[in-house]
């Protein structure tokens, strides 16, 4: 796809925060984190106080996704393209983040997993999840490699469909793909449902109507109170029924 220009005005040079909505569930509190400019990082990490937080970050033409829990543990689920990592390092830095639980690739297209070689050697990651049926192919053997050579604690862990996982108080579940074509990368992404307390996000990198249609199917639950649009919003994604399904 083209890549997108951004003014300076925007990203490139100053600090994205945006507190889209705080939702309450059971006394646990939600945040969503989208598009509004601030140069005032304590204000972000003051709004961030006590939540659970997703901040959908701009990476110019691709996906990243940060989760943080209120007891400072952060998961990012892909790490958009090489040539805008520059971006996503600063915005996890000026957050304070030094460790990262979960760095999530759904699935071996650059735009999602570009920036996850520097994510990887600027932050400690504990566990790099990938898709088992891509582990021996590249780049997911290189992001392997680079996670060994950073810190030989860390762990790659290889995900299918059914496997569930926790992250501080909340947990997920991979529920796609399951029997996918594996010439196919985006109907092959790694799908996840994050539920923390009643509040559930998903996620289904850039799996196409075949495979949502799958995911309806297959009996995993689906509505979730945000939903990371498919593809990038493509119309190759995002079906009526599967947005009936997910209800966001």
């Amino acid at each position: 796809m083209q890549k997108k220009n951004y003014p300076d005005t925007l990203m490139r040079n100053r600090f994205v925060i945006a507190a889209a909505a705080i939702v309450l569930f059971a006394a646990m509190a939600v945040s969503v984190f989208v598009n509004i400019y601030t140069d005032n990082t304590n204000e972000l990490k003051e709004s961030m106080r006590g939540l659970f937080c997703a901040h959908f970050i701009d990476v110019g033409q691709g996906n990243a996704c940060l989760l943080s829990d209120p007891d400072g543990k952060y998961m990012l689920i892909d790490a958009g393209d090489s040539e805008n990592s520059v971006y996503l390092i600063k915005y996890l830095k000026n957050l304070g983040v030094e460790k990262i639980e979960y760095l999530v690739i759904t699935h071996p297209h650059e735009d999602h997993y570009g920036g996850a070689r520097d994510v990887i050697r600027n932050f400690d990651v504990e566990k790099l999840l990938l898709y088992k049926e891509f582990k021996d192919t590249y780049p997911y053997d290189t992001l392997a490699y680079v996670l060994r050579e950073r810190n030989e604690n860390s762990a790659t862990v290889l995900a299918g469909c059914g496997d569930n996982y926790t992250f501080g108080k909340a947990e997920f579940e991979i529920i796609s793909p399951e029997n996918p074509d594996l010439t196919n990368y985006n109907d092959s992404s790694l799908a996840l449902r994050v539920k923390y307390g009643d509040t559930a996000f998903l996620f289904t990198g850039d799996a196409g109507k075949n495979m949502e249609s799958a995911m309806i199917k297959s009996g995993y639950e689906l509505k979730s109170d945000v939903f990371c649009a498919g593809h990038h919003g493509s119309s190759s994604s995002n079906s009526l029924k599967f947005l009936q399904a997910v209800n966001p």
